[in-house]
C-alpha cells in the first residue's frame, strides 16, 4: 500500500476554517481504511486543536512552528526532503494551497482560492508576493488540484491557465451537529450577556480585514439607521487580523459607537447561539474560495444576506437575499427587505436548511480520500 504524507504543520487554535477543514481530513484518514497508508506531519508545537492525536502512529512531529509562518517557510527546505526519504513517502498532499519547498515528489494540493491575485491590496506585500508564486509554482507541478468551489476551479482555469482536467471540485463540509445542538433560554442568556449582545442584531462573521467588506457594511448601516431609524444593533465577530484600524473609524464617523458592536474572538461552543439569536446574517465580503459563515448561519435558522460576488452566490444558492458588495445602498436596501419582511425571512430559513444538507463533512473526506488512493496507486 501506497504512503501519503499529510501536511498538516499550520494547523493551530487560531487557524479558522483551513484549520477546520484539516481536522475533518485527518480524523477521517486516522480512523478509517482509506486505500493507502497516511502519514500525518503536524507543527512541533502542535496545540492540540485536533485532539490528541499524537498517540496515534501514523502522526509525526515536524521541526517547525505552526503559529510562525515565516519561519516555518524558511525550516521547510531543510527538513522535508530527509523526512519524505526516512519514512518512504510514495505522495505529498498539502491540504493548503501551496506545496512547501523541498518537496520533490508527486504531490496533490488543494488550493481554496487566488484572492490575492485580484486583490493584491488587501493582504501585506510579503504574503502577496509569497503565494503568488508559491501557489502558481504549486499548481504547475500538482499532480491533481482540489478545489473546494466551481469558482476557485474557473478561476484557476483563468487565472492561472491551467487544464480543467488538472481540477476537480470538492466541496468542504458543515459541522452540522455543532450548530444545531440544543440551547436552552438560561444558556442564551449567559452568552448574550458575556458578549454584550442586544435583543436585536444584524451578525457578521469574519475576521477584521479588508476582504470582508465591513467598512461598507458600516456605511450601508448607517444609512439604514438613520432612514429607517432600525432598532437593531450590528454586531461583527472576528479577531483583528490587518488593515482593521479603517473599520474602528468608520464607525466613529458614522457615530455608531453605540450601535455596533465587536466580540472579537468567541469561544466555539457559544458561537450557534450567537447564529440563532441573530435577526439577520450579513457576509458583505468581496471575495471568499468557499463560505462557511452563510452555511452555519442557515444551519442556526438565521436568514442570510449576501454578497453576490465569488463563490457566495454558489454556495448560497437560492437561500440568500444576494446584493452588490460594492454598492452601499444595495447592501442597505437588501438587508431593510430582509428586515421587515417576515414571510421572506420565513422562506429563506426554510430554503437555508436544504441548502446546508449540500455541504457534508463524510462526503467531502471519502472524495478526498479516493482521490488521493487514486493518484498514490497510479505511482
Amino acid at each position: 500500500m501506497k504512503r501519503v504524507a499529510i501536511n498538516a504543520l499550520v494547523l493551530n487554535k487560531h487557524s479558522g476554517g483551513l484549520g477546520r477543514y484539516i481536522t475533518h481530513l485527518l480524523k477521517y484518514f486516522l480512523d478509517r481504511e482509506v486505500g493507502f497508508e497516511p502519514v500525518v506531519y503536524v507543527a512541533e508545537n502542535y496545540d492540540g486543536c485536533a485532539g490528541d492525536i499524537l498517540a496515534h502512529p501514523a502522526v509525526r512531529t515536524v521541526p517547525a512552528p505552526a503559529d510562525n509562518p515565516i519561519k516555518r517557510i524558511i525550516m521547510e527546505p531543510l527538513v522535508w526532503p530527509h523526512i519524505l526519504v526516512r519514512d518512504k513517502i510514495d505522495l505529498f498532499f498539502s491540504p493548503h494551497s501551496y506545496i512547501p519547498s523541498g518537496v520533490k515528489i508527486p504531490a496533490v494540493v488543494t488550493i481554496h482560492d487566488l484572492g490575492f491575485y485580484h486583490n493584491p491590496q488587501q493582504y501585506t506585500f510579503l504574503r502577496v508576493n509569497y503565494l503568488r508564486h508559491k501557489i502558481k509554482q504549486s499548481a504547475r507541478r500538482a499532480k491533481k488540484i482540489i478545489a473546494i468551489s466551481e469558482f476557485t476551479r474557473r478561476d484557476l482555469i483563468e487565472t492561472l491557465h491551467l487544464s480543467p482536467d488538472k481540477i476537480e471540485v470538492i466541496y468542504q463540509g458543515l459541522d452540522r451537529e455543532h450548530f444545531t445542538r440544543a440551547c436552552n433560554d438560561a444558556e442564551k442568556e449567559r452568552i448574550r450577556a458575556r458578549y454584550h449582545l442586544p435583543a436585536q442584531y444584524i451578525l457578521s462573521v469574519g475576521h477584521l480585514e479588508p476582504r470582508k467588506n465591513y467598512v461598507r457594511l458600516i456605511q450601508a448601516f448607517a444609512r439604514l439607521k438613520n432612514a429607517y431609524h432600525l432598532p437593531h444593533s450590528l454586531v461583527i465577530v472576528g479577531q483583528e487580523n490587518w488593515q482593521f484600524q479603517e473599520i474602528y473609524r468608520q464607525v466613529q464617523e458614522c457615530n455608531l459607537q453605540s450601535s455596533v458592536i465587536f466580540t472579537k474572538f468567541i469561544d466555539t461552543e457559544d458561537l450557534p447561539a450567537v447564529y440563532a439569536m441573530a435577526s439577520i446574517f450579513v457576509t458583505a465580503s468581496t471575495f471568499e474560495g468557499f463560505g462557511y459563515t452563510p452555511l452555519e448561519s442557515m444551519v442556526c435558522g438565521t436568514p442570510v444576506a449576501a454578497a453576490n460576488k465569488s463563490s457566495l452566490p454558489e454556495i448560497t444558492g437560492d437561500a440568500a437575499v444576494l446584493f452588490d458588495p460594492y454598492n452601499v445602498q444595495d447592501i442597505a436596501d437588501k438587508i431593510y427587505r430582509l428586515a421587515v419582511d417576515q414571510l421572506l425571512q420565513k422562506q429563506l430559513t426554510t430554503k437555508g436548511f436544504e441548502n446546508s444538507e449540500r455541504f457534508d463533512w463524510q462526503r467531502c473526506c471519502a472524495q478526498t480520500a479516493g482521490l488521493l488512493a487514486k493518484e498514490s496507486n497510479k505511482l
